[in-house]
């Protein structure tokens, strides 16, 4: 089989994978009854509570498209990418992905325009919470660490964060690792950012399906519940709430 026919195989299924699966395999859920479950599954993690899952961007190296606006797709780390966006759980699955953006865009650029930020920005998600590093704005529901924690609360808190957040670095190295068109390691060599993109989120659903047979169940839901006031009224800085009602009670 020529690289040619090789190609045009690869282009076709990952579209058809796409356009017939990603909602079925990239997904938030809505139910509040699973919401709840996401948020037990993280809470096991290291007892971070109201955590819908951590957002992170990872850097899918590019061929050069060529053309005037070239240098957009060059990161901070010299080559050439898609900033790629990507929300996960504890199980290390994708529930939401953004690929689409130049490898110099900033992260926190990419998450204002995405369509995730308008989902917590409209209660979607009951009260949960996303965790994320210092590179984004803490918010109402993005919630980023200290930069210097000093009371036993806090340190309690940034260590949960750390731990909890670090699912989504795990999440990039196993995809990575089984996908390396999806790092910046390897990447891929496709003409069009179009084509590209479809590969990208192809690996991600096939990644995800392979997660799915791995997923555990929260053992502690009940006790979760009872020890979370998962349906608080909102406030316009959760970091500090959780801080203040949550971890000084654990210190």
């Amino acid at each position: 089989m020529s690289t040619g026919t090789a190609q045009i195989i690869v282009h076709r299924v990952s579209h058809a994978i796409v356009n017939e699966l990603f909602d079925k395999y990239i997904k938030i859920p809505k139910r509040e009854e699973d919401i709840l479950h996401l948020m037990a599954q993280n809470f096991e993690i290291s007892g971070m509570i109201r955590v819908i899952g951590a957002i992170d961007c990872v850097h899918a190296r590019i061929k050069s498209y060529g053309g005037d606006d070239a240098e957009l797709w060059r990161c901070r780390k010299g080559f050439m990418s898609i900033n790629v966006q990507c929300l996960v759980n504890s199980n290390l699955e994708i529930m939401d992905i953004v690929a689409r953006w130049p490898g110099s865009t900033h992260d926190s650029t990419i998450f204002a325009n995405s369509r995730l930020k308008y989902r917590f920005d409209n209660f979607e998600c009951e009260n949960g919470i996303i965790l994320g590093d210092r590179g984004y704005a803490n918010s109402r529901y993005l919630v980023t660490p200290l930069a210097n924690p000093e009371t036993p609360a806090e340190v309690l808190f940034n260590e949960a964060h750390i731990r909890t957040r670090c699912m989504v670095e795990r999440c990039f190295g196993c995809w990575g690792n089984m996908f390396p068109v999806s790092n910046g390691r390897m990447g891929t060599r496709f003409q069009t950012p179009e084509r590209t993109i479809n590969v990208i989120l192809a690996t991600a659903i096939l990644y995800n399906i392979t997660r799915r047979d791995s997923r555990k169940v929260p053992q502690s839901i009940g006790h979760y519940i009872s020890i979370t006031q998962v349906h608080s009224p909102p406030c316009s800085d959760d970091r500090q709430r959780l801080i203040d009602e949550y971890f000084s009670r654990l210190v």
